[in-house]
């Protein structure tokens, strides 16, 4: 976690590109689709994300693309958004 998080490093840099455009293309995405407060979902959604990988990586089960996506679906609903 010290190399993400060294902001002078060359992995913290480009983590934190990633992140940023990622919750910008999430906040984004979410103000389209009428989300209140899209800047927050984001970041929730993208907590959700990190953690649906970690779950299943200690013991989900089925194909991690199957397990994403339905966490993701339920993230989603919960902020009353209709997947595409």
């Amino acid at each position: 976690m010290e190399d993400l998080r060294d902001a002078e490093g060359t992995r913290g840099t480009l983590a934190g590109r990633h992140v940023l455009a990622l919750r910008q293309a999430l906040s984004s995405r979410l103000q389209a689709l009428g989300v209140r407060q899209p800047e927050q979902a984001a970041r929730m959604v993208e907590a959700h994300w990190h953690g649906l990988v970690l779950q299943w990586g200690l013991g989900g089960t089925g194909s991690l693309c199957r397990w994403m996506a339905a966490g993701l679906a339920d993230v989603l609903d919960l902020l009353g958004v209709e997947p595409e």
